[in-house]
């Protein structure tokens, strides 16, 4: 057993290590691993490897010193570290120690520390796996250490019964033979006490039983450690289902980690830098995950039905609006406009987006546009509207390093077929919209001379029969980027010509690139032919997940388009050719079996775990609980009121209690009533037999036959006869040793100095151990107490 518990509990120390390791993604936590292996072997096993009691505490000093460095010279938001890996540095210390109880307690106590700051630390799937692991190897730990020290207590209770009495040499016949356990190193003060504690009398409470017949850790030992790991899971569930998630914080200790810098990725950006050298790589990282309901019925909707009823092939979810374009460099005004704070109950009539955003740095909250009010799930939960370019946005006090959970709503429409819906937002004569019109139609006054002279001969704005719609020459430049065949879409973003701008670098030289080249193109084109445009940086498409049901945006979505002011609206326009959707599904195709497994796993931790939000508790647990014990309420409701106006006139009438109906009514309701008096004083008196256990510490004996055992009632009744009788507070073993030195000379002459405590052991064994005896061993019992009985009453009184 001493080897099961010393592998349990240094296999717990390096999981632990372990977790933390993962979660911190540093290889600091990760050399404890090698650690245990070896202090498991050389310190644990062969005991030649042990540090000294000065020496750990020198090393605990050295460790404190360097945790209170790594504290005071970090960053303040990696102070936390410091702490984690001073668990690190004592775990280190304690494993190489001679350990006591003490200090595999402290083991434990490290380990749980150490799991607790790593699920700080990280939000993945794969830390919730191994913390059930994690949660099955420590209760297995506590259950074995537990009977560890049961044993090691029952084997010095024997040592010392043959220690104070030589005499008593049969107590060897009668006792489990095993190995010698090494007890845990004990003082010599410790040893008395234990004297003290045996040559007391004492009382059973909750113990462990010693079946010598068995062994300690078997198969049921198992099945129980593990319906009690089955039994915690499922109260830590229900617990974390139940228990209201509420906000205690604003900030974020740790901060997402940005890519390095010399890799480029596709994904959203708040600003746009066109000419970038070198090869850009598609990400398939998850950033937001979106279900869409009709909030009146509560029904989910289909996001692509929902989309072209918007006059939309694909989702578009909008982000950050730039306008002012320099030399390939597109940016937004900060004081374009202002944000005014949105309502965030919605109406009926509404369709509601449910978006859990991963943390990608920015405030900006994406959804599918336009968007009438939105709710956020944060202690902060304040959103605003840009009422210029309709940028939706979360409160600046919530931190953009956090993943978020927010529901965007929006009024149901219905358009004509072959109409789109239109961007909400002021017209050019509001006040604050002055500044950034000027943008959206503004132009460099040098370098776009080619540019703006391809504009007008594709848009045909000086055909002789004076210029077309803005809405047709719009399409007319959509077109030629998007249908002509001249251009193609490509994620090189080499240049060609330095020199010159990068847009006309794209239309005259390269004719190939990626969703910001063809939105910029198409931007400036607009306005070369007086259209004001806009450029929207965001996420177009996605897919659904097989495995969940939710429609998942990835960075490899992310995309750009412009929108062009028309008719006293904001229409979109998108120009990027057909290459973009292959490119988009070639990434996914390459994605491996695993990797989307994966994927799919974490978005279901996110979605379910990590992302379990109080509004999703309310959906999901608080309000189908109340409804359906409104629907119990309510059906007991209408029986009483039924039964009540059915049975009501004749409870009233006095005739009705003399009827045979109205006998068997009042005793029914008598019996019921004796019933519940009786339960109820039932109850009452197991209560206060409970209080007296707890109050004055002894336990209530009934004199119940079934609980008898018959020939330790006869060894008794012998004694009794005597004038020897057990007390109360004695166990049976201890008046067997009672009895053996108040009559040792007499029974050492008879040789039956072993019966006492031989009747004791097969007390325990049928008593506690459930184990019946067999024919041979109940004629020797019977054989032995009638020597018993005839050498006591041949004695001289």
């Amino acid at each position: 057993m001493t080897a099961v518990f010393q592998f349990s509990i240094f296999g717990m120390t390096c999981l632990a290590s372990i977790m933390l390791a993962m979660a911190e993604r540093s290889p600091l936590a990760g050399v404890s691993v090698p650690l245990v292996i070896i202090a498991l072997f050389f310190t644990e096993r062969w005991k030649v490897l042990v540090l000294s009691t000065f020496g750990a505490n020198a090393l605990g000093m050295l460790a404190f010193l360097a945790t209170a460095a790594e504290f005071f010279l970090r960053p303040t938001e990696v102070r936390l570290l410091a702490g984690a890996h001073l668990l690190v540095y004592l775990t280190w210390i304690v494993l190489f120690q001679q350990k006591t109880s003490r200090h595999y307690w402290a083991m434990c106590a490290l380990g749980i520390l150490q799991v607790a700051l790593g699920a700080v630390l990280t939000a993945g799937w794969s830390f919730g796996v191994l913390l059930i692991i994690y949660m099955f190897l420590a209760i297995w730990t506590l259950s074995v250490f537990s009977l560890l020290q049961a044993q090691q207590r029952f084997d010095k209770t024997e040592q010392f019964a043959q220690a104070s009495d030589s005499k008593s040499s049969g107590l060897l016949s009668f006792t489990a033979r095993r190995a010698p356990v090494p007890a845990f190193p004990t003082s010599g003060s410790d040893t008395n006490g234990f004297a003290m504690l045996v040559q007391s009398n004492s009382m059973s409470r909750g113990t462990v039983q010693q079946d010598p017949q068995a062994q300690s850790i078997n198969t049921r030992f198992f099945v129980g450690v593990f319906f009690s790991v089955c039994m915690s899971i499922t109260i830590g569930l229900i617990s974390f289902a139940l228990i209201p998630r509420l906000w205690f914080g604003q900030w974020s200790i740790f901060p997402s980690s940005t890519p390095p810098a010399n890799q480029t990725l596709t994904g959203f950006t708040e600003e746009v830098h066109l000419g970038d050298i070198g090869e850009i790589l598609e990400s398939t990282e998850t950033v937001l995950e979106v279900r869409i309901f009709d909030n009146d019925t509560g029904e989910e909707l289909d996001i692509q039905d929902y989309v072209e009823s918007l006059g939309f092939e694909e989702p578009l979810f909008r982000g950050t609006v730039l306008g002012e374009y320099t030399k390939g460099r597109w940016v937004t005004r900060i004081t374009e406009g202002k944000y005014d704070d949105i309502a965030d109950e919605p109406k009926r009539g509404m369709i509601r987006q449910e978006i859990r955003m991963q943390p990608i740095g920015t405030p900006i909250l994406f959804a599918v546009h336009p968007v009438e009010s939105c709710r956020i799930d944060h202690s902060l939960p304040d959103t605003g509207l840009n009422n210029v370019t309709s940028v939706l946005i979360r409160n600046n006090r919530i931190s953009s390093a956090d993943m978020l959970s927010y529901s965007a709503y929006a009024w149901k429409r219905r358009l004509r077929p072959g109409q789109q819906v239109s961007v909400p937002g002021v017209p050019p004569t509001h006040p604050s919209a002055k500044h950034a019109f000027i943008d959206y139609s503004s132009m460099p006054t040098r370098g776009l001379d080619r540019l703006k002279q391809l504009a007008r001969e594709k848009s045909g704005i000086d055909s002789p029969d004076g210029p077309p719609p803005k809405v047709v020459m719009a399409r007319q430049l959509e077109s030629f980027l998007r249908d002509s065949g001249e251009f193609t879409y490509s994620l090189n973003a080499s240049i060609h010509d330095a020199s010159i701008d990068p847009v006309e670098d794209f239309l005259f030289n390269r004719k190939q690139g990626h969703c910001e080249y063809y939105a910029s193109a198409l931007a400036l084109m607009l306005r070369a032919v007086e259209i004001p445009s806009r450029l929207v940086s965001g996420f177009k498409g996605g897919d659904k997940d097989k495995y969940t049901g939710l429609f998942v945006v990835q960075h490899r979505h992310a995309h750009s388009w412009v929108e062009a002011y028309i008719d006293n609206r904001w229409v979109v326009f998108d120009a990027i050719p057909a290459g973009r959707q292959r490119s988009v599904d070639s990434i996914a195709q390459d994605i491996s079996a695993w990797k989307a497994l994966e994927q799919a796993a974490t978005m279901l931790w996110s979605q379910n775990v990590t992302g379990m939000t109080l509004s999703k508790q309310r959906s999901l647990f608080y309000r189908p609980i109340r409804d359906r014990a409104n629907r119990i309420v309510e059906a007991v409701r209408r029986r009483y009121e039924a039964a009540a106006e059915s049975l009501g006139p004749k409870f009233g009438s006095r005739d009705f209690w003399f009827t045979g109906q109205g006998y068997a009514i009042a005793f029914a309701l008598l019996s019921v009533l004796a019933v519940l008096l009786w339960l109820c004083c039932w109850l009452i008196k197991k209560a206060i037999l409970h209080g007296r256990k707890l109050r004055w510490g002894f336990r209530r004996i009934d004199d119940d036959s079934a609980l008898r055992v018959e020939f330790y009632e006869r060894f008794l009744r012998i004694l009794s006869a005597l004038g020897l009788s057990r007390k109360q507070t004695q166990t049976q073993r201890e008046f067997s040793l009672d009895v053996e030195q108040e009559l040792s000379a007499l029974l050492s002459q008879s040789g039956l100095i072993d019966v006492p405590l031989e009747l004791a052991e097969q007390f325990y064994r049928v008593r506690f151990g459930a184990l019946p005896l067999r024919d041979d061993e109940i004629r020797k019992l019977d054989a032995s107490l009638t020597r018993f009985e005839e050498c006591l009453n041949a004695a001289p009184k």
